[in-house]
């Protein structure tokens, strides 16, 4: 029995990690959010968005890796630390929101049929 409650609590502490960047899934966002902007404008917005995907792709990774890391050391040097282990950030919903919206630019500029992989003004 004794035994079972570290092994629990690494359980827990492990299940508490950060997800993965590429595991968070988009939060739909409506392509008519969009639909009022030029093929340019698309494209502009659409390097924006893939900028902060990556910038806050690399937040959520390094956060899942601090997560790993506190989790193992506590597991092996003292693990009734993990029951208090504190948090840091989780950037998953921001990471979903700004997935949304880069799929909802694509569909926007599908509809309008923007070739927005193009150099501007074509």
């Amino acid at each position: 029995m004794k035994q079972a409650i570290p092994l629990l609590l690494i359980a827990f502490g492990l299940s508490a990690c950060a997800q993965a960047s590429g595991d968070v899934r988009p939060v739909y966002t409506p392509a008519t959010n969009y639909s009022g902007l030029t093929c340019d404008q698309l494209r502009e917005k659409l390097l924006n968005v893939q900028s902060k995907v990556a910038v806050v792709s690399g937040q959520q990774d390094q956060k899942r890796k601090v997560d790993q890391a506190a989790t193992g050391v506590g597991a092996i040097l003292f693990w009734p630390a993990l029951i208090a282990m504190p948090l840091t950030a989780d950037h998953k919903r921001e990471l979903g929101i700004l997935k949304g919206e880069y799929e909802a630019i694509g569909r926007a500029a599908e509809m309008k049929q923007c070739n927005i992989m193009a150099p501007p003004g074509t």
